[in-house]
């Protein structure tokens, strides 16, 4: 962790490929450079601010974010099912 603009955000966007830097950085053995943003769909991110639409439902919302991921809607269906049963939230979902 760090101060604001101490480069947090950077080296992530870097370690994943989403800005150019200069250097080398390997992962697992491998120039990240190369991987070309092969780990970008494992990864997640967290804001300081709230990162969900209030307009939606939690449902919606939980949509609307697997979307970024190429999830096939069979699966997104059947894990937010099973999200639902894990957190024993049924009575939330629909708000």
């Amino acid at each position: 962790m760090g101060i604001s603009g101490s480069g947090k955000s950077s080296l992530i966007k870097s370690l994943l490929g989403l800005i150019d830097f200069s250097g080398e950085v390997f992962f697992k053995g491998k120039n990240i450079k190369l991987l070309k943003g092969r780990y970008l769909s494992q990864a997640g991110y967290c804001t300081q601010q709230n990162s969900f639409y209030e307009n939606l439902t939690v449902e919606e919302n939980l949509n609307y974010f697997s979307l970024f991921y190429n999830i096939p809607s069979k699966t997104i269906k059947k894990n937010l099912s099973e999200i639902i049963n894990l957190t024993n939230l049924q009575a939330l979902f629909k708000i």
